[in-house]
């Protein structure tokens, strides 16, 4: 089975300049967990989670690192941290790394480097443009349907009324 088979068409996306209210209320109104961040050129710039929307200081829930390890990090990495957790937009608010895969892609390859990559979405890329996305719940989906076909008769007549079959649909 291979990623256009199970993936969700078509993709809800926010521009770059939604603002955090207004993703929030997509991903409720929808019931999805994230959405692309794309521009009106269709150039894809990352993904808004409902992760990245939580940890928000104006709602109390902002991430608290420890005081200690707060020393090791760089200046340029407390000022990404803290300007990405007072983000109004969702260019601020997105995560930049995403991880794409063809419509060809076998789900079991998909699975692997969600695995890999700790995602649990990915982006359905053909010819630079995005066509589809594929969550844990689609690969379920494709997965358990595969298993729920019918036995094939793999006698001899079996296979030449399969064959039969097939050509009848085909050429009628």
């Amino acid at each position: 089975m291979r990623a256009q088979d199970v993936m969700t068409t078509p993709v809800v996306s926010v521009g770059p300049n939604a603002t955090v209210d207004e993703v929030a209320a997509l991903l409720l109104e929808k019931g999805i967990s994230a959405v692309p961040v794309i521009d009106a050129e269709g150039s894809l710039y990352g993904m808004v989670s409902e992760a990245d929307l939580l940890h928000r200081p104006e709602i109390g829930t902002a991430r608290r690192s420890r005081w200690w390890l707060e020393m090791f990090k760089d200046s340029a990495a407390l000022a990404d941290n803290y300007a990405r957790s007072r983000g109004t937009r969702a260019r601020d608010e997105m995560t930049p790394r995403i991880v794409d895969v063809a419509p060809e892609a076998d789900l079991f390859d998909v699975l692997s480097l969600m695995e890999r990559h700790g995602v649990r979405r990915v982006l359905v890329i053909e010819e630079k443009r995005l066509v589809g996305i594929l969550t844990r719940a689609n690969i379920l989906r494709g997965l358990l349907a595969n298993r729920r076909r019918p036995a094939v008769d793999s006698s001899d007549q079996g296979i030449r009324r399969m064959v039969l079959d097939e050509l009848a649909k085909r050429y009628g």
